[in-house]
């Protein structure tokens, strides 16, 4: 009796999880992004979708140039590539700044591309365990995220989607980062669309 009960606890939890629905918090500039709750935490989970006129490669080529990702992600002060552990798998360490009095926080996440039948490309997001650097102690790690980029082709444009939980962690109340979720991937890829209509270099 007690599994059984331990049983259809779980599956009402399972079933929970999977009924958050997005919801829509901003559209403009052909730029979608929604949140939704997740049932473990006090923080959102966001996704990012926009189109853009332009080849799958070259999206691909600017998400997996981890040394230059702060040139177009909103509030990344440094990024670099600290590992290549393959041409599809890479280690990226981040920096972002945050307002005052907040402290900056950095990531080392595991970026993992692969390639479906139907040219749809997924790029994993994962924390890092084995590749790592020593940490500032004026910028908090984050450990705790999870996400992907989504990359689709779409005649002549690219359907990109990003969609990432993560906790900041330190004492930043949840209503501010809930804030910063719908502000952060807008602006993120704002400056992604800028880059990707600029003409490729030769």
């Amino acid at each position: 009796m007690k599994q059984l009960f331990l049983t259809l606890l779980t599956l009402l939890f399972a079933t929970k999880a999977i009924s958050q629905e997005w919801e829509l918090k901003k559209d403009k500039n052909g730029i979608k992004v929604y949140t939704r709750s997740v049932d473990t935490s006090k923080i959102n989970e966001y996704r990012a979708v926009t189109m853009i006129e332009t080849d799958l490669l070259n999206v691909l080529d600017v998400l997996k140039d981890g040394d230059n990702l702060w040139k177009w992600s909103y509030r990344t002060s440094a990024s670099r590539i600290i590992k290549k552990i393959s041409d599809q798998e890479f280690v990226f360490w981040i920096k972002n700044e945050l307002p005052w009095p907040f402290k900056n926080r950095d990531h080392l996440s595991r970026v993992k591309i692969t390639h479906a039948k139907d040219s749809t490309v997924r790029i994993e997001l994962n924390p890092e365990k084995t590749y790592t650097i020593p940490e500032h102690k004026e910028t908090i790690r984050i450990t705790h995220f999870k996400g992907h980029w989504l990359l689709k082709p779409r005649g002549n444009k690219v359907e990109i989607t990003q969609q990432l939980y993560g906790d900041l962690e330190g004492s930043i109340p949840a209503w501010i980062v809930n804030a910063l979720l719908v502000k952060a991937p807008y602006h993120t890829f704002l400056e992604l669309k800028q880059l990707l209509k600029q003409p490729v270099a030769e």
